[in-house]
């Protein structure tokens, strides 16, 4: 059985998704059986070279970026599943993250991961499941899901920024089990989609505490400032 499906969607982005595709199959090789490269392109078609080398390959009209990781999910074959896009890298780490994987079954676990800002490399280890009452307790590219508990579509596809938060704040709220690894997981750059327009996520945000979570207004106003801060302390790091 599939331990690990690492899925990836991309579109109209061969060069990002390269790089991604040759941190996850320099380190499968005789893994592969354990894991898998699922890869999901809304776009051109990619060299077949690069489409050769994902476990399994597709091609489809999709509506945006969480109704296409609901079509990639779908392919999966792993009891768990990790999402990384084009540019996103996974560190050489996937041995001992298997490793943590075979212990006892959790739905969610949250792992460590490196942000690339400019010619800084930012180590952020992941923070307790309780930090869901302000934001994701570590990016989305470290996070673990149990494949059975995503459910068929477990993105909501109407959402612009924070599908990964409204996920894992919906899971933990419905008594999911969490944890927490102390491997590093990947690395991404900084400024991507959410980071370039902070005011709007944080507004996104607060409607998931508000929703999902039931967090009264001093809550959601705390979680509202933190999200702002650190997406200008991560954008001036970048011009250190």
């Amino acid at each position: 059985m599939t331990l690990l499906s690492i899925v990836s969607i991309t579109r109209n982005d061969p060069k990002g998704v390269r790089s991604t595709g040759q941190s996850v199959t320099s380190q499968i090789g005789c893994l592969r059986g354990m894991v898998e490269w699922v890869l999901w392109n809304g776009g051109d078609d990619l060299p077949p070279d690069l489409a050769k080398e994902a476990t399994v390959y597709t091609t489809g009209q999709d509506s945006g970026i969480y109704d296409a990781m609901n079509k990639a999910v779908a392919l999966a074959a792993g009891e768990y599943v990790l999402f990384l896009n084009g540019g996103d890298v996974l560190l050489p780490n996937l041995e001992t993250l298997l490793g943590d994987l075979k212990g006892e079954e959790r739905d969610v676990v949250l792992c460590n991961y490196e942000l690339a800002a400019g010619r800084k490399i930012i180590s952020r280890r992941a923070r307790p499941p309780e930090y869901l009452r302000y934001g994701l307790p570590t990016s989305h590219q470290a996070i673990i899901y149990r494949r059975e508990i995503l459910g068929p579509e477990p993105y909501r596809a109407a959402l612009s920024i924070v599908g990964d938060y409204e996920l894992t704040a919906r899971l933990w709220r419905s008594g999911a089990t969490f944890a927490r690894s102390n491997v590093f997981v990947s690395r991404f750059h900084s400024g991507g989609s959410s980071s370039q327009r902070p005011i709007r996520l944080a507004r996104e945000a607060s409607a998931v505490q508000r929703e999902v979570l039931h967090l009264g207004v001093g809550v959601r106003s705390v979680g509202m400032a933190r999200r702002v801060l650190s997406a200008s302390v991560v954008a001036a790091v970048r011009f250190l």
